[in-house]
């Protein structure tokens, strides 16, 4: 008679494939002085779409242009 062995299956533990991995995209503002005085932040991103921005740390949304912006924010 064989013995018969007893096989456990062990799960491999996920691989994060964004760990060592640095993004940094960049932002341009600009301000144009109008009677509203108000400005913009476009966010420019090599890493393609399906992100979310933020410029508060707070909100975020899928767009990479922020519209409608007090100066203060800007400077």
């Amino acid at each position: 008679m064989q013995k018969k062995t007893d096989h456990t299956i062990i799960p491999s533990t996920p691989v994060d494939s964004c760990i060592g991995v640095t993004i940094t995209p960049t932002a341009d503002k600009s301000f144009t002085i109008t009677w509203q005085s108000l400005g913009t932040i476009t966010v420019t991103s090599s890493i393609g779409s399906g992100f979310f921005y933020s410029i508060d740390g707070t909100t975020f949304k899928g767009s990479t242009i922020f519209f409608n912006l007090q100066r203060e924010i800007l400077q």
